[in-house]
């Protein structure tokens, strides 16, 4: 199968090229700024394309492709105007999906996010949730789902709602900048430190579902939202993540506050076999990753 993957340039994109070659797919990898590099693997590959562009601009798409898996927009911690989030993140998807249509690309997987659906003090979300997005981040994912979701109806789409991805090379968000705090021995503060979290899924999971969802005959017009299995409260996450590390970090509890709601992520189990780490394997993993590379 030939993939074409945006924003490989970034963390996300990285590991989905790696998983797709790993898989033995043709890859075009696009990128804007940052080349693409391949997690502990050399850039040289014989199934590899990359291609350097700005997705507003792109004209057209690789010959014979098969499918587009979108990753590349603006990050909701990006310091940027609303019109850059508007040109990144809804007019780089339109233009994309347009040429996937006349090119007759038959399936389109978009990473999207659960700023879409996130309603303060909800207790859990899901892919059923509506619509009720957060900030200009959350307004433009949104728009670009709707996009997708009037593509033309031959095209088999998969819009995908993320929570923190984590993994090497994560950066930005507030699992990382916990990490971090946490490897400087800083004091952690939290708010609703008992409520119950898995808002963070690790990049092989997400990698695995996406590409099994190409093979899958559930992919038609779908949307589903990924989280971590086995959650457990917020504070005892952080005291995972201080034990792990050793470090001299205390926790300060700072009260109630527009809890966030748990990830009900079941749809993507039923339908596309995704079967995610707990959340203490997860932070697991991933801080031991991290304390590895730095």
């Amino acid at each position: 199968m030939h993939v074409l993957i945006t924003g490989a340039g970034g963390f996300i994109g990285g590991h989905m090229v790696a998983a797709s070659l790993a898989q033995q797919h043709i890859v075009t990898a696009t990128y804007r700024h940052s080349p693409v590099t391949l997690p502990g693997d050399d850039i040289r590959h014989d199934r590899l394309q990359t291609l350097c562009c700005d997705l507003n601009e792109l004209k057209s798409l690789p010959h014979d492709l098969d499918a587009i898996i979108h990753i590349a927009g603006l990050r909701e911690s990006a310091t940027a105007s609303d019109e850059k989030f508007v040109q990144d993140n809804i007019k780089a998807t339109q233009n994309l999906v347009d040429l996937a249509t006349f090119s007759g690309v038959r399936q389109f997987i978009f990473t999207s996010s659960v700023a879409v659906t996130d309603h303060p003090g909800d207790t859990s979300v899901s892919a059923s949730t509506p619509p009720h997005p957060r900030g200009v981040y959350g307004r433009t994912k949104l728009e670009s789902e709707r996009h997708l979701l009037r593509a033309n109806p031959r095209m088999k789409r998969l819009i995908i709602r993320l929570p923190a991805v984590l993994g090497v090379g994560a950066h930005g968000g507030f699992l990382p900048d916990v990490v971090r705090k946490v490897r400087n021995g800083s004091t952690i503060q939290l708010f609703n430190p008992q409520r119950r979290f898995n808002r963070a899924v690790h990049v092989s999971d997400l990698a695995k579902m996406a590409l099994s969802a190409l093979n899958s005959t559930s992919m038609q017009m779908d949307t589903v939202v990924l989280g971590a299995a086995e959650p457990i409260s917020l504070e005892s996450a952080i005291q995972n993540i201080i034990g792990i590390t050793n470090s001299s970090s205390q926790i300060v509890d700072q009260g109630e506050r527009n809890p966030a709601p748990l990830i009900d992520y079941r749809a993507a189990t039923r339908r596309y076999a995704y079967n995610p780490l707990s959340l203490r394997a997860l932070l697991e993993v991933y801080v031991t990753e991290e304390c590895q590379i730095l």
